[in-house]
């Protein structure tokens, strides 16, 4: 068991806003495996609330190899289910004329940046998959909230807490079980992401328009925690460099 305390992020010049900031005791579920190469932890910018708050931590990649990954695939699969991917994005470059995953199962569900614009690629039972571009723009060199959430056979992309991106075609209802769950990279692809990532929650239901923008400032509650709906809660500050654990207790 750890005791932590939220802290307050501030990406790019942005000041977010914190509903409320509560001390609470946080059990680690189901953790990922960590290489050492080629990932690193690195402060996130944090503001004094009424009392000290200790640093708050980020991963930055600037490698392919070694990535955090589970080895059961069963884990981070969501199906038939409607879903939810969020995390913030500290894009550095190298991903200009290239694809780099930032996160996802090989051969279900990855969401990266290609050719510098937010791409998805899903794939379904029996089906065949590729990169698809949204067509936003990536902001490399400063903090962005990017959500993905998967309604049936529909996507939409936030960035910032805005819908910005929606597509209701080439989305299956299902999703193949694939392999492995990657951060930061792609399973046996050199598609490594260049920056930074922090707060990424998984979520297996499509979480309105009000709760992602809700999301982007709070961190899960712990009701949330405990609840079927969460399936992936890392948040990156245990500070261990063989393990990224999972706080979501499902």
């Amino acid at each position: 068991m750890k005791f932590k305390l939220p802290s307050l992020r501030i990406p790019g010049t942005k000041q977010e806003r914190l509903r409320s900031l509560t001390r609470r005791f946080l059990v680690g579920g189901a953790a990922l495996t960590l290489g050492v190469a080629s990932v690193s932890f690195v402060e996130a910018p944090t503001v004094a609330v009424a009392e000290t708050v200790p640093a708050d931590y980020t991963m930055r990649i600037t490698g392919f190899a070694n990535m955090p990954f589970t080895n059961n695939v069963n884990q981070y699969a969501f199906g038939s289910s409607n879903f939810t991917v969020q995390s913030w994005m500290y894009s550095e470059g190298g991903c200009g004329v290239s694809a780099c995953t930032y996160m996802g199962k090989e051969n279900s569900w990855i969401f990266g940046v290609l050719n510098g614009e937010y791409a998805w690629a899903l794939q379904g039972t029996n089906g065949s998959w590729s990169w698809i571009s949204s067509g936003v723009n990536v902001e490399y060199n400063r903090w962005q909230h990017v959500t993905w959430r998967k309604t049936g056979t529909s996507l939409r992309l936030y960035v910032d807490g805005e819908n910005v991106y929606h597509v209701n075609s080439s989305v299956p209802s299902t999703l193949n079980l694939g392999q492995n769950f990657f951060i930061g990279s792609r399973e046996n692809w050199s598609e490594w992401f260049y920056g930074r990532i922090d707060e990424v929650k998984l979520w297996k239901t499509d979480r309105t328009e009000s709760q992602i923008k809700n999301d982007m400032h709070t961190r899960p509650t712990d009701t949330e925690l405990n609840s079927a709906d969460m399936v992936g809660y890392f948040d990156f500050n245990q500070q261990s460099l063989e393990t990224v654990y999972n706080i979501a207790k499902n």
